[in-house]
């Protein structure tokens, strides 16, 4: 078994935390996309940002149970966690643990910085400086495709700046609703010297107006310690909706 030393373990640290704050983009209630003229990156971009701000007057919260799972490639450390998830509008993230099993550093130490590290991505600045914007972001549109029997645009995105939350890849921002239907791709910044690639995948489900993260998927590559692979999967959601704001204007 390979020992993980205090400067090695930090980098298995940061890809959880990222993969805990990894994009949440959601989408409120919406119409069809026109069928013509073509929209282009920019507009797509747009419509995505305002359905976001809409869904943020919508959603009073929602409760979850979220599974996390981690394991190494060259040592036999592995950790299950099940924890329920608690948000509150605009900013509460509450979380209750519901069992654990696996290693006790993972628990400790990994964990705990996920959940922490949701906490801080709901603060207002810091989800500014880490959403999918035009403040953040260049975007190119580079064509169509069906995810589960519906249409997406499929963004390009590369970052204005280098950060350690900030990736380069690809959305697929679906057609009606302008939400992210998928988000994939490469940290932009190593978050320390002994990581040396950082990729992810997160899928989101629509549940009502709303799409939220289904799961996440990610590889952490580290100098000397080999590939970790992080598995973050939610279950059925119960939303709550603030029928104040879903009203119709008279």
């Amino acid at each position: 078994m390979q020992v993980l030393n205090r400067s090695s373990r930090r980098p298995v640290v940061a890809v959880a935390a990222l993969l805990a704050v990894a994009p949440f983009l959601f989408s409120g209630c919406g119409r069809a996309a026109a069928a013509s003229p073509p929209l282009s990156a920019a507009e797509i971009v747009t419509r995505m940002v305002e359905r976001d701000q809409r869904r943020r007057q919508l959603l009073r919260g929602y409760r979850v149970e979220r599974l996390y799972h981690l394991r190494s490639e060259l040592s036999d450390k592995e950790s299950r966690m099940r924890v329920e998830v608690v948000f509150e509008s605009p900013a509460t993230v509450r979380f209750t643990i519901r069992s654990n099993v696996g290693s006790s550093f993972i628990a400790t130490r990994v964990w705990n910085r996920i959940m922490e590290a949701e906490r801080e991505s709901r603060e207002p600045e810091r989800r500014r400086l880490t959403a999918i914007t035009p403040e953040n972001y260049t975007f190119a549109l580079q064509g169509e495709e069906e995810i589960r029997g519906r249409l997406a645009y499929v963004l390009g995105v590369r970052p204005l700046h280098e950060d350690p939350l900030l990736f380069a890849g690809r959305i697929w921002v679906d057609a009606q609703d302008f939400a992210a239907a998928r988000v994939e791709g490469t940290v932009s910044k190593r978050p320390s010297f002994w990581t040396r690639k950082i990729e992810f995948m997160r899928n989101y489900k629509k549940i009502g107006p709303f799409w939220l993260p289904q799961r996440t998927e990610g590889t952490v590559e580290v100098l000397l310690l080999g590939t970790f692979w992080v598995d973050i999967t939610n279950g059925e959601y119960r939303v709550l909706l603030d029928h104040v704001a879903a009203a119709p204007a008279h």
